[in-house]
């Protein structure tokens, strides 16, 4: 069961990530090519953490895991 703490986090993820989105959908036409890939992943790795937040908790994970998110391509 889900704490006061993870739902906040949950929320606070969830929050950012609708800014994201609407980020994106505004302002999507006027960036840049690499930019909008670089928002894009930034949404995807996004609902990955809600996801991850979200689901139930594995008792065989280790307290204090990392969870890994995947990083844009870098251009050098």
């Amino acid at each position: 069961m889900e704490t006061s703490t993870d739902l906040q986090l949950i929320l606070h993820v969830r929050n950012i990530n609708g800014f994201l989105k609407t980020f994106l959908d505004t302002m999507g036409e006027g960036l840049s090519p690499d930019a909008r890939t670089q928002l894009e992943t930034l949404i995807d790795a996004s609902n990955m953490l809600l996801l991850t937040l979200a689901s139930p908790q594995d008792d065989a994970l280790t307290p204090g895991a990392s969870i890994v998110l995947p990083c844009a391509p870098s251009n050098g």
